[in-house]
């Protein structure tokens, strides 16, 4: 499964780049910008990888309308940074904790059949 997942997003993003070489499509700077993604969304998480991927695609816009040239670039890194230490969990790992406040699980407790033994 993990394979064809791979095979896809290969695909997807030779489509986006328009060609695909070794030197110039794989560089280390796109290694560590779909690695902070991974950490960005949570890498613990399903849904975490696909948050981190959007946010490290459209971060860049966003900086770059509040801020011009190397200010720019500045201002990602900090925001980046700013995520990873104030959500270690990530951004999915923080809204799968805010989605539990707000639909709460139930306890074991209360999951006692009816007519169970009573408590002595």
């Amino acid at each position: 499964m993990s394979g064809a997942v791979t095979g896809l997003a290969g695909s997807l993003f030779a489509m986006y780049v328009g060609a695909l070489s070794p030197d110039g499509s794989f560089t280390l700077l796109k290694s560590i910008e779909l690695i902070t993604g991974l950490f960005l969304g949570g890498a613990a998480t399903l849904f975490g990888p696909v948050v981190g991927a959007l946010a490290v695609v459209y971060l860049p816009y966003f900086t770059s309308d509040l801020a011009s040239g190397h200010v720019s670039g500045v201002l990602f890194g900090a925001i980046l940074i700013a995520i990873v230490f104030l959500m270690p969990q990530g951004i999915a790992g923080v809204l799968g904790r805010l989605a539990g406040r707000v639909v709460p699980r139930r306890s074991r407790d209360r999951r006692r059949p009816p007519g169970g033994p009573a408590p002595r």
